[in-house]
């Protein structure tokens, strides 16, 4: 039993408790001291610390509350009051709070340090780099305060003065994982994957149970082309913190590039329902709206974003895509217009005003706009590709040969680069041969076009359908696919990673489509549907990207092929015709029919049977 009715003493004893980690005793005495003089403010404001350190914010801020109305002139009040603003997300409150404080003890380093971290929060960072700068000249061997110097360099973009805060920081505390989670994500910055991830690991080697540690390592992992790293990285990070929005963003992202639609689509929702007001949330969901077509909900998504940031670039570049892809390229226009005003020096703002002009035959503007884009982000596949597009439509062949291959250099795994260089080769050909033998050689070998919708036969091979049935599907209602009700579809791939199929069966097909095109071909996606009972094809076509380029179009032709291996029950009342639109014509399947047709052909397909419906589809180009 203490023998003392001197709250000071009381207190002090608390004080002693409170630093040994005993807190029960040291709120005890606290409250002891409180008994004797109820205004005790000491004694208050260390239970409001107390209170704080436990998570009950709530009660910290009454506590320390009334600790400065007590003791109005005593700054370490305010300093703490301003801390648990900030926590409280109240930072206009923390920021008078803080600087109540100062203006009664302006070199305190902690004081300081705190308003530059408000001022972070705030996005005021200048001030911010003021105030920490100031706490680093009262307490220069502060680790704490080089990191919060090191993040405000990353956020103004002084990526160079942030690596050296952030070095500096680790020299004075080399076993703080915070630091190296920082450091390794002013490396991913700089372009130092490498360094970046030893940076990233180091901080896990400390601190092994720490989300966001494990975030970064799959942010860092994708980039570096690791995604099976990058989804296990990133799965480990939402298993230790499964609320963080962030983690589902980047978790979609991985998903997008893993080819997982589906659960790219679904993570990003997790991220929209956890953080509906996260500007990048909406932008990725929106992305993925507008990849699916859905471009009503791309729409809301971008106008949502614009809501909160009007000045967000990434917002008007969705809103300008969707403008373009439903035909509305004055909106797009304006879009774009109203981004470039926002910045000038956007590479992707240039590009997609290009591809605008292109589609609406403004040459000239297209082609200062992808000059533009390549002058500011010079290594981008893309903006190769188009300009490629660009001279092969205006018959600078040279030039549309050297830009593809520039855009085969930076990414040679891309198909649209593949089809592109294969288009190029076949115009240089064809130009060759027209000066060599003169225009009316090769005029006259194309002048007859085949009647549409064009058929032949084909034998379906033992081991084709059940080989199929092994293979995943997709989520045609997510997609927005045309494909519905009880039916089973694939990803756009199925040649590519299926040695099975495109050893014999893409050979034939490409053979069948040459006959019926009278040229050479490009598969650009391939495909297998089931249709059961109640499964439907909506009225769709096949057009693509390119497709929207209607000079392009008098290049190089789009069209469809489907292969029926199985026609299933024709007995029944919708028996799975092929029903051509505008002028309506329909084809009933036979096993091995292979029909084809121009992409631009609206077709639909209804199904009621009981037996399985089976097809494999491609889309390809004339070359």
């Amino acid at each position: 039993m203490l023998d003392s009715a001197d709250p000071e003493i009381i207190k002090d004893m608390g004080n002693i408790y409170n630093s040994l980690q005993n807190k029960a005793e040291a709120i005890r005495l606290y409250k002891l001291a409180l008994s004797i003089n109820p205004n005790f403010a000491p004694a208050i404001n260390n239970l409001g610390l107390i209170a704080k350190e436990q998570g009950n914010l709530l009660l910290a801020e009454k506590l320390i509350e009334k600790a400065t109305n007590l003791d109005n002139l005593h700054a370490p009040y305010h300093m703490n009051l301003g801390s648990i603003y900030k926590e409280l997300g109240k930072l206009d409150l923390s920021l008078a709070s803080t600087l109540k404080s100062l203006e009664l003890n302006p070199n305190n380093a902690k004081t300081n340090y705190n308003l530059g971290s408000i001022y972070k929060d705030l996005g005021q960072l200048n001030l911010a780099l003021t105030s920490i700068n100031r706490s680093i000249e009262l307490k220069s061997d502060n680790p704490d305060a080089h990191i919060m110097l090191s993040c405000i360099y990353h956020d103004l973009g002084e990526l160079d003065k942030a690596l050296a805060a952030s070095l500096r920081s680790l020299e004075l505390n080399p076993e703080n994982p915070y630091a190296y989670i920082n450091l390794g994500i002013i490396y991913k910055d700089l372009g130092n994957l490498e360094q970046a991830l030893d940076s990233t690991l180091r901080s896990v080697q400390l601190k092994p149970d720490n989300p966001e540690a494990f975030m970064n390592l799959g942010g860092i992992y994708r980039d570096l082309g690791s995604l099976d790293d990058a989804l296990n990285c990133t799965l480990k990070s939402i298993r230790l913190n499964p609320d963080n929005a962030k983690a589902y963003l980047n978790l979609g992202s991985i998903h997008k590039s893993l080819g997982n639609s589906d659960l790219a689509l679904t993570t990003t929702l997790k991220s929209y329902e956890l953080a509906p007001d996260n500007p990048a949330t909406l932008i990725t969901l929106g992305g993925i709206y507008l990849n699916s077509q859905r471009y009503l909900e791309a729409l809301a998504m971008g106008q949502a974003c614009l809501e909160l940031n009007p000045y967000d670039i990434n917002a008007h570049l969705l809103l300008s895509s969707v403008y373009r892809k439903t035909g509305k390229s004055i909106k797009a226009l304006a879009s774009i217009n109203e981004a470039i005003k926002i910045d000038s020096e956007n590479a992707s703002i240039y590009f997609q005003k290009g591809i605008i002009n292109l589609e609406k035959g403004n040459f000239k503007e297209a082609e200062t706009a992808f000059l533009n884009a390549l002058k500011l982000n010079p290594r981008n596949s893309s903006h190769h590709r188009y300009k490629s597009i660009l001279h092969l439509v205006n018959e600078d062949l040279s030039e549309a040969k050297a830009s593809i291959e520039h855009a085969i250099e930076i990414d040679s795994k891309c198909y649209d680069n593949k089809l592109i260089r294969a288009i190029v080769s076949s115009s240089k050909h064809k130009k060759r041969k027209e000066e060599i033998f003169g225009a009316s050689s090769h005029t006259s070998k194309v002048a007859a076009k085949p009647k549409f919708p064009f058929t032949l036969k084909r034998p379906v091979e033992n081991g084709l359908i059940e080989y199929l049935y092994q293979l995943d599907s997709i989520d045609h209602e997510k997609r927005n696919l045309p494909t519905r009700g009880n039916a089973k579809t694939s990803e756009f791939y199925l040649f590519r990673d299926n040695k099975f199929i495109s050893d014999v069966l893409e050979k034939d097909l490409m053979s069948c489509a040459k006959k019926a095109i009278n040229t050479d071909v490009f598969i650009r996606e391939s495909w297998f549907t089931i249709l059961r009972g109640g499964g439907y094809v909506k009225k769709h076509n096949h057009l693509s990207e390119l497709s929207r380029i209607e000079s392009f179009n008098k290049i190089s032709q789009h069209y469809a092929l489907v292969y029926y291996l199985a026609v299933g029950d024709q007995s029944c009342e919708e028996p799975g015709y092929l029903h051509f639109h505008d002028p309506e014509y329909s084809v009933l399947p036979s096993e091995g029919l292979v029909v084809i047709f121009p992409a631009d052909r609206y077709h639909s397909v209804k199904y009621s049977g009981e037996k399985d419906r089976i097809m494999i589809g491609i889309n390809f180009w004339s070359l």
